[in-house]
């Protein structure tokens, strides 16, 4: 039997409140617990998982006790983001962003009708100074909304106050670093004055490590995020300055590879197994 649905009964195009850029919500998105609890929402996320699209997951809580559930998926011009969760203020749902990702997720969903979108013309005269929240990817100018899971494949993270923020990418790398960090600790303390950082440097060019990974390897020396910054060369957005308690300096990460922060991760792993086998033997 052919598919009925048509792309009106299941996206609601609106505009973004802030920036008046066009979206599509997903009807019956609005749910009070996780994101793929709204039947259209799970369909399409399995649908992006059998297309070999990375779907993200996280959960966030709140000084309230109320946990906010989110979804998050880059692909052609814009993606997925949903945020769900038992709150009361704020926005509720599953959108589709991008013009190009909206119909083609139409087509792949099988559905009828699906309108002939027009690319908004650029406006030369634009000011690079937006709203609130709002700020150009300074590698495809394309308007993203870090804080509202709203951006490019190119945004990474955020760094702020010296710290990387928003970003499950790095969270990963995190793990794997301070797991390598912490075996070359006990590596140092159980054969005392012998600097493993720098035999490590010298016998793992056969893995494909280079020298600069294991040298910002020192718990001591660097934190994830500066030794991230070290190995990869991003690009930054522009200042954010915030007042308050919770005030400071901040900008967004963005990275002409997608994977960028991933490729870095993969190495650390390579390393990490070959630590795990070099500590049992020192045992």
């Amino acid at each position: 039997m052919a598919n009925s649905r048509t792309f009106k009964s299941i996206f609601i195009e609106e505009e973004n409140p802030t920036n008046k850029v066009p979206r599509w919500r997903v009807k019956g998105s609005g749910v009070h617990g996780e994101p793929t609890d709204a039947p259209l929402t799970d369909e399409i996320v399995r649908l992006l998982k059998s297309s070999g699209i990375t779907v993200r997951s996280f959960s966030m809580d709140s000084p309230v006790n109320v946990t906010s559930h989110h979804l998050e998926a880059k692909f052609e011009d814009g993606g997925l983001y949903a945020a769900t969760g038992g709150y009361w203020q704020g926005e509720c749902g599953t959108w589709i962003t991008g013009i190009k990702a909206v119909t083609w997720l139409a087509k792949i969903l099988g559905l009828n009708k699906i309108p002939l979108f027009t690319p908004p013309i650029a406006d030369e005269s634009m000011d690079t100074q937006c709203e609130d929240g709002w700020e150009y990817c300074p590698i495809c100018d394309r308007l993203n909304s870090p804080g509202a899971v709203d951006y490019c494949n190119h945004y990474l993270g955020s760094l702020w106050e010296g710290e990387i923020i928003w970003s499950t990418d790095f969270e990963e790398f995190d793990t794997v670093y301070h797991a390598c960090s912490e075996i070359i600790q006990t590596m140092e303390e159980m054969k005392g004055e012998v600097n493993w950082l720098d035999i490590l440097a010298r016998d793992v060019t056969h893995l494909g490590i280079p020298e600069d990974y294991i040298m910002v390897t020192d718990i001591y020396s660097y934190t994830a995020s500066r030794a991230l910054l070290e190995l990869v060369s991003f690009t930054y957005g522009p200042e954010i300055v915030t007042d308050g308690m919770l005030g400071g300096v901040s900008y967004s990460l963005y990275h002409e590879n997608s994977s960028a922060i991933r490729d870095v991760t993969a190495i650390y792993q390579k390393l990490l197994n070959y630590l795990s086998r070099t500590a049992s033997q020192l045992q």
